[in-house]
């Protein structure tokens, strides 16, 4: 008997992840509902993020496996991309697979990473932030 696995496509490009689907969905809530119901996923064992990127899920995977993340250098982020932007983007990510754990980690993260870089948010990360969580999200009012 082999090892049961999900295929999960990323934004418009539909990247490809292949993940165990055991892992997935006792980790996430969300996908053990998706997974194991009368959604269309739990037919065809796959899922689409078309609004989502490759690098967020990505990241995600890498959580979703080690239950951390590799360390960053911080130094190497911009006012839009490197790992702070990135970690930005997975906290929505998490929010919106409300999983708190990963909220949390991502949280102490960028509290670490904008001591060391020794700056405050960018213009472009509150906005990004304020966007795309929701009202009460710490995120949101950790960078404004």
């Amino acid at each position: 008997m082999g090892v049961d696995m999900v295929d999960i496509f990323v934004g418009q490009a539909q990247f490809h992840f292949r993940v165990h689907k055991d892992l997935l969905c006792s980790r996430v809530p969300y996908f053990k509902a998706m997974f194991n119901s009368g959604f269309m996923e739990s037919q065809t064992q796959s899922a689409e993020f078309s609004e989502d990127d490759a690098t967020t899920v990505a990241l995600f995977i890498e959580w979703l496996y080690a239950m951390r993340l590799r360390p960053a250098d911080y130094t190497k982020s911009t006012p839009t991309s490197g790992p702070i932007w990135d970690y930005i983007l997975l906290y929505k990510f998490a929010e919106k697979l409300c999983l708190p754990d990963l909220c949390d980690y991502l949280m102490s993260s960028l509290i670490t990473a904008y001591r060391i870089v020794d700056r405050l948010p960018s213009f472009q990360g509150i906005i990004l932030a304020y966007k795309n969580t929701n009202e009460r999200s710490p995120l949101r009012r950790f960078m404004v």
